[in-house]
């Protein structure tokens, strides 16, 4: 009883504290998730507000330089047709010293949109049928109509310089003459800063990767995964998403009205590595939280139940026996009565002449002879019996399991005639020699009541009670026996 208290006990004690640890370290998890989250939109938030702001004073400044590289462009478009009317010999042309003399790169693109021929000569061989599909049928579709073309500010491919680009279609409808400008080197694009201002960015942010303007062609590209970002309230140079957390890139539109069709989208490709990271450390400090919290809470509770073990152990032995007391006897019979239908029998136990002890020799002997009895009585018992004691020389026996009264009655005499006659031998123990020497100087015997369940009492209190009046009737009448409380009932009647 007491050994299954204790473990649930520390079971429930260790279960509860393990929840509250885990409730406690989830909060402050799920808190300091929340933190790193705000925090990162906050910063996100921070650098797109400096790209609004550059691009803001950049913009109208960028329609007109944007609109004279344009011109020139078309000029330089029309020399290159001319040239391409009187040779059309790609072969023969010297493409670097029309780069000198244009300030531009020239390609040449053929009908399968590969780059045949370039004064850039990384992208000679670029087949954009493989890298870009969709710009592959937009230039088959600029060179059916024949017009010059020219883009906004767009990045080079594989180098990421920002350049604009320019399409004129030859007559023949054979090849594509593409301009290229880088607008870095440009001192009038300089002065803007928009450049500088993208490249302190991503050194102040790491977690931007890059910051791009891309022509209409983009947006035309990727409209539908744009416009998705989109609500009915953003209007022009707002940025389209500024809520979501785990951010992988958000686009700003420039001149989206109907008026002007000349879209251009910002794009800022965010790097989200660095947040990921962060929520991976903070859900590993929240394991390693729960576990050493854990520890400490098992390692608190088996500190505290050492302390508390020895008046735990009190609260259901007798301090001088250490057999089981009155309160651990009677959780024992009401577990019985609750989770058992099988019979039991209750023996209640008095000392005759137990009085004498404490008289003639005094009540450390007296307590010996408890201690005495507490150990031969239960060395005699069976295996399923309960031995008690409840204060004074009264000691009480629950016999579980019995098949009739006869067994109990057995068990009974048998106790009662090794205090009339007790056996001893060589090998007793000291406190055996004294209790056997106790019993002969002192006349001590032993008295006996039983009832038994469920013929005597429906309840522990109904089967003690007549218990007790059976023992009573044993010591009124010559002592030294047992009683079965329904005989002495049967006698009053």
């Amino acid at each position: 009883m007491y050994k299954k208290f204790r473990s649930n006990l520390l079971l429930l004690l260790t279960i509860f504290a393990l929840i509250i640890i885990l409730f406690l370290s989830y909060i402050d998890m799920k808190r300091n998730n929340s933190q790193l989250k705000e925090n990162y939109i906050e910063r996100i938030t921070l650098a797109e507000m400096n790209v609004k702001t550059a691009l803001t004073h950049w913009n109208e400044e960028y329609k007109l330089l944007d609109y004279q590289v344009a011109e020139q462009m078309y000029v330089n478009s029309l020399v290159l047709l001319d040239k391409y009317n009187d040779n059309p010999n790609f072969e023969t042309w010297d493409f670097d010293e029309l780069k000198q003399q244009f300030g531009m790169d020239v390609y040449v693109i053929n009908k399968e949109n590969t780059v045949i021929y370039s004064s850039f000569k990384p992208d000679i061989g670029l087949d954009f049928n493989e890298c870009c599909e969709s710009f592959s049928k937009l230039l088959t579709e600029r060179r059916e109509k024949g017009e010059f073309v020219h883009d906004v500010i767009d990045l080079q491919k594989d180098v990421g310089e920002l350049k604009k680009f320019s399409y004129m279609p030859t007559e023949d409808g054979e090849y594509i003459l593409e301009l290229s400008y880088e607008l870095e080197k440009d001192p009038a694009f300089k002065k803007f800063g928009f450049v500088t201002v993208m490249n302190e960015l991503k050194g102040n942010y790491p977690f931007i990767k890059s910051v791009s303007i891309f022509n209409e062609d983009y947006y035309e590209f990727y409209r539908e995964k744009i416009d998705s970002l989109r609500s009915s309230n953003n209007r022009s140079c707002e940025w389209l998403d500024t809520s979501s957390t785990m951010k992988e890139n958000n686009y700003m539109l420039l001149n989206c009205s109907e008026k002007d069709h000349s879209t251009k989208v910002v794009a800022i490709v965010y790097d989200n590595g660095t947040i990921v990271k962060a929520l991976e450390e903070s859900l590993l400090y929240f394991y390693l939280q729960v576990v050493g919290a854990s520890i400490v809470a098992v390692g608190l509770i088996i500190f505290i139940f050492k302390i508390i073990k020895k008046p735990l152990y009190l609260a259901f032995h007798d301090r001088l026996t250490g057999l089981k007391n009155r309160a651990a006897f009677e959780n024992e019979v009401q577990r019985l009565l609750e989770y058992s239908h099988r019979k039991f029998g209750m023996l209640l136990l008095d000392f005759d002449n137990f009085k004498r002890i404490n008289d003639t020799l005094g009540h450390g002997y007296g307590d010996l002879f408890l201690k005495f009895v507490a150990e031969y009585i239960q060395s005699m018992l069976p295996e399923k019996a309960l031995f008690a004691r409840f204060g004074g020389d009264e000691f009480i026996i629950l016999f579980k399991d019995i098949m009739n009264r006869v067994e109990m009655e057995l068990l009974a005499n048998k106790l009662i005639q090794s205090f009339k006659k007790p056996q001893e031998s060589d090998v007793q123990s000291e406190l055996f020699k004294k209790g056997f020497q106790i019993i002969r100087q002192c006349n001590v015997t032993l008295s006996i009541g039983g009832a038994m369940y469920p013929n005597d009492g429906k309840d522990g209190e109904t089967l003690y009670k007549k218990s007790d009046m059976a023992l009573y009737y044993s010591k009124e009448h010559g002592k030294c026996k047992y009683t079965y409380c329904k005989e002495c009932m049967k006698e009053k009647d």
